[in-house]
């Protein structure tokens, strides 16, 4: 029998998706673990430039810069400013109430994010904690021109930013590990600082889902979706798209 107290549950999406799919499916996922107590990992991408605003952000489009007017549009489950989802890895870790870092989701930030610079460092791209610092929580529109003492930085840039959401005593987080600048975006990523051969294929997503499991649990199974979940992923997505 699986202790579910020890075991993460690692999803790996080969194929890029729509901004409202991958909404929908880390919702999915945190239903999931209120239900079922169980923990999981999600490494996905976006098939195309999509903006993404914080659940609780004040939008009208007059606030959104014009060069991203035309861009789909989706509103996440977490907090924090609109992010342009393009060049980048994206994450998401769901812990069920039971996990001990659900009674301090804070660690869950120093954890992940402890992780995913060790990655990056092993891959040749030094990266540093912003440190102490005043945190933005309203500031600009664009939530990579926010700053968090938690983010990852290089050359005074954002990389990686994580934000997240609870429901039910069950934690969503999810981030985002910019690697270039997109064909719209103002923020520059890991490989225009380091202009390094990166492997971007599914061994690699596949590698770096397996170090973030690794300091939320103890055994990692991968897993496909089952029909039931795309089925309901499916359902869910008709509500995220804004645009």
């Amino acid at each position: 029998m699986i202790d579910l107290s020890d075991d993460v549950f690692l999803l790996v999406d080969e194929e890029p998706k729509s901004g409202a799919w991958n909404m929908a499916a880390d919702e999915l996922l945190l239903e999931e673990s209120i239900t079922t107590g169980k923990t999981f990992v999600r490494i996905y991408r976006w098939e195309q430039a999509t903006l993404s605003l914080g659940h609780f952000q004040k939008w009208n489009l007059e606030d959104v810069p014009p060069p991203l007017r035309s861009l789909p549009v989706v509103r996440r489950l977490s907090g924090g400013g609109a992010i342009i989802h393009d060049q980048e890895i994206t994450y998401s870790c769901v812990i069920p109430a039971v996990h001990h870092f659900a009674f301090d989701p804070s660690k869950l930030y120093d954890a992940v994010h402890g992780v995913i610079q060790d990655q990056l460092g092993q891959d040749g791209m030094a990266v540093t904690s912003r440190g102490q610092m005043e945190s933005d929580k309203e500031g600009n529109f664009l939530c990579y021109a926010r700053g968090d003492q938690r983010d990852l930085m290089v050359g005074g840039e954002k990389v990686v930013g994580s934000a997240q959401r609870r429901r039910k005593g069950a934690v969503l987080q999810h981030g985002s590990i910019l690697l270039r600048r997109g064909s719209i975006g103002e923020f520059q990523g890991l490989l225009d600082f380091y202009p390094i051969t990166f492997h971007e294929d599914i061994e690699y997503f596949r590698k770096l889902g397996m170090k973030i499991s690794d300091v939320v649990g103890k055994n990692t199974h991968c897993i496909p979706w089952s029909a039931a979940m795309m089925e309901r992923i499916r359902e869910i997505q008709q509500r995220y798209t804004l645009q």
